[in-house]
């Protein structure tokens, strides 16, 4: 007589497998994880512009560093950070600053008006 597994535990095994899958292929779409390189990794906010300041960038509620390092580009071409209008929509590349919180690294302007 053959060993066989049962049906029964085959078909449980196929729906616990195909029902998980999807899961396993989602990301986190408030901050999906760009690249990571020796711990440090980045992360993509993308959204509409709340508030802005010379220091402070607020993204779909999230608060965003900006820094003396932080890049800004609109149309492709270098901006301050102030001539960003709330309304505006955004994508902002990040990395987690040493107090754990969000640090510009790029903010380009994909839409000037939400």
């Amino acid at each position: 007589m053959k060993n066989m597994i049962p049906k029964t535990t085959v078909l449980g095994l196929l729906i616990g497998l195909l029902t998980g899958l999807p899961a396993l292929a989602q990301s986190d779409a408030e901050s999906p994880i760009l690249f990571s390189a020796g711990g440090d990794s980045a992360s993509l906010v993308e959204g509409k512009v709340t508030a802005v300041s010379d220091h402070v960038l607020m993204v779909e509620g999230r608060t965003i560093a900006i820094t003396d390092a932080t890049t800004v580009v609109a149309e492709g071409k270098a901006i301050s950070i102030t001539d960003i209008n709330p309304g505006a929509q955004v994508k902002v590349t990040t990395t987690q600053g040493e107090s754990g919180s969000l640090e510009a690294v790029s903010v380009e302007v994909i839409s000037a008006e939400g």
